[in-house]
């Protein structure tokens, strides 16, 4: 039987069922036993349906597989392949940007060395000057050379900034830098988020829920945990109840007034 079948015929049987359980009051002992028998007169009937579509489901399950095998099979040599072309790209990109660098750092290392030159040959020209003028009998004009000579001798060299030319060629791809966070001091990230200065965003503190429910369950009403607190919750057991007939002396009462009319 086709999905599409199944799917109809199960649309005609379970049409009304969900009406039926909002519609019902349980007020008395005879609505409780109907809603009991309803309860598992429907699981049950939601296990047939699922035993109807299970075997559909696994094989769409397996045909999805099947689909996702292709596609990783046909794609994953492209990723495999662009993966070595970009580390390719960008292991030789460094490098020729290292070596601009390189090249960089010597174009300025010597334009430093000749403004060096320059201010140490300034200077010394107004040394000699200054001997010159000395000699020549101008003591006080000798003495203002020499003061400049000093001052320029103290100066710093003014560095200038040299940039050179990249040499790579344009290519289609476009190199884009991201950065990514990592931790480095948990306890410290965590004493700022406490103290203010980091948004709580910053952290994630959950709690592990699956530890909290075992313990729950172990210790029941003893739990004691700080800021936690054993809630305890009525549900159905899952295996399938007895008729109750100890009541009415039969195992189909109903609510007096409620029509009981059999959904399936």
């Amino acid at each position: 039987m086709t999905m599409e079948l199944i799917a109809q015929e199960v649309r005609t049987e379970i049409s009304g069922i969900v009406e039926a359980a909002k519609a019902l009051q349980v007020v008395d002992h005879h609505a409780l036993v109907f809603a009991d028998q309803e309860f598992n007169r429907i699981r049950e009937k939601k296990k047939i349906i699922l035993s109807k579509l299970d075997p559909i489901r696994d094989g769409f399950e397996q045909e999805k597989k099947k689909v996702i095998a292709v596609i990783k099979e046909l794609t994953a040599p492209c990723d495999q392949a662009t993966e070595i072309y970009e580390a390719k790209i960008l292991t030789y990109k460094a490098w020729v940007k290292k070596k601009e660098e390189e090249e960089r750092n010597r174009l300025q290392a010597l334009k430093d060395q000749q403004a060096k030159e320059a201010k140490q040959k300034e200077a010394e020209e107004l040394l000699r000057l200054a001997e010159t003028v000395e000699k020549g009998g101008d003591p006080e004009q000798a003495a203002a050379l020499m003061e400049e000579a000093i001052k320029i001798e103290s100066k710093p060299v003014q560095s200038v900034h040299v940039e050179i030319a990249p040499t790579l060629p344009k290519l289609q791809s476009v190199e884009k830098q991201t950065y990514h966070a990592e931790v480095v001091d948990l306890e410290a990230l965590i004493k700022a988020v406490f103290e203010g200065k980091v948004p709580r965003a910053a952290i994630k503190i959950e709690a592990n829920m699956t530890y909290l429910n075992n313990r729950a369950k172990m210790e029941e009403a003893s739990l004691n945990i700080p800021g936690v607190e054993s809630k305890p919750k009525d549900t159905l057991a899952k295996g399938r109840s007895k008729p109750a007939t100890d009541i009415f002396g039969s195992n189909n009462g109903a609510a007096k007034g409620t029509a009981v009319v059999p959904l399936f």
